[in-house]
């Protein structure tokens, strides 16, 4: 037991310090914004997305940018009448254009083919990257924009889950805001771990240069933090997260546990080979999951024999402190509303959590993503 206690106390102390690492990152001053007008193609991948998308092609409709910019609408095999509707759009506004994920790279799955398909015919230098499913304010592509230096290569974008009400959504909710916050304060400790393809920005030429998404072709997912990883490592990319509240974007949350679990597998699979990119990135990841792992058999200790509920509790209660110290910070730095109530249902559902979702990633092996199955 005395290892145990000693491999539980050193992986604490350094998640612990990883935490205040990221709480500084939160506090560093952000990214010094630009006034100058660039090009910009805005492409978006949509799989059956009847329900969502007019809201979202009335959101980018809504755009107040003076600049020139397109809009790629890029249907992924669609069967619920997707098609119809970028075709009605393309015909009444010149910003928007049709593509299909049949002109993509052939040797690449579901998104990411759609992606491929959308960058091939983007006119511009600059492109940004979007959801169907997501809700933009009017000034999302100016905000963005304004992070567009000329020795910045990525621009990562801030999303929010949108609130209303359930535990499923509150757990959600905080659950995908820390995710962004320990993005942010990464990223302006100038070690950028993790993006979200919700909201994004990259240079053309910067994809060209990795080989696109050749290097996790085989993958399901991969078009958000893993891409991002490669630029890192290949090109040594200048990368900025957009902390400014003007561009920040709203994503729908999940109605049932199955499908924010099947999720998080989903991104949890990504994370697993994570180590041919960002060796130093999937060790956190390995420890955050072992630490996880550690504090839940101690719980199942505690049940039986007393002792170790004190030594439990000493634990859960400052990863408590931290933890919402990291979330008051985060809140104030991405004017965030703080909400006590729904921190603590989060924190004490969160650990489980991750001990199913760390282990589940490794033996689960039928995902679903839009309808479509793969096998890994």
């Amino acid at each position: 037991m005395f290892v145990f206690n000693y491999l539980l106390f050193s992986i604490f102390s350094i998640y612990c310090f990883v935490i205040i690492w990221l709480i500084f990152g939160n506090k560093k001053s952000s990214n010094k914004l630009n006034n100058e007008l660039h090009s910009v193609s805005i492409i978006i991948a949509i799989r059956n997305g009847k329900k969502t998308l007019p809201d979202l092609i009335q959101d980018l409709s809504l755009q107040d940018y003076s600049g020139e910019f397109e809009i790629i609408l890029v249907d992924d095999n669609s069967s619920d009448g997707t098609k119809d509707i970028i075709k009605n759009v393309i015909q009444k506004d010149d910003h928007f254009k049709y593509q299909t994920s049949q002109e993509g790279d052939s040797t690449l799955n579901f998104k990411k083919r759609a992606l491929d398909a959308g960058i091939k015919i983007a006119k511009n230098e600059w492109m940004l990257f979007t959801d169907a499913d997501c809700r933009l304010p009017a000034s999302w592509l100016s905000g963005m924009v304004r992070y567009f230096h000329s020795n910045t290569d990525y621009v990562i974008g801030h999303s929010y889950v949108k609130k209303n009400s359930g535990f499923i959504n509150i757990f959600e909710s905080i659950d995908f805001f820390l995710l962004l916050v320990s993005a942010f304060g990464s990223a302006n400790q100038g070690y950028p771990l993790a993006c979200t393809g919700q909201n994004q920005a990259y240079r053309k030429s910067l994809f060209a240069k990795v080989g696109g998404f050749s290097k996790i072709n085989y993958h399901l997912q991969g078009d958000d933090s893993l891409f991002m990883n490669i630029c890192k490592k290949i090109c040594k990319s200048k990368i900025v997260f957009a902390s400014n509240k003007e561009c920040h974007v709203y994503v729908r949350g999940e109605k049932k546990w199955l499908n924010l679990l099947n999720q998080r597998l989903r991104w949890s699979g990504d994370a697993n080979i994570m180590w041919k990119i960002n060796i130093y990135f999937y060790l956190i990841l390995c420890g955050f999951l072992f630490l996880h792992v550690k504090l839940f058999f101690l719980f199942l200790c505690a049940i039986f024999f007393n002792e170790y509920f004190l030594l439990l509790s000493q634990y859960l209660l400052i990863k408590f402190v931290f933890e919402l110290l990291l979330y008051h910070i985060g809140c104030k730095c991405l004017n965030n509303t703080m909400n006590l109530f729904d921190f603590t249902i989060w924190y004490f559902i969160h650990i489980p959590y991750v001990v199913l979702i760390g282990l589940g990633s490794f033996f689960h092996k039928n995902l679903y993503w839009k309808g479509r199955k793969y096998n890994f």
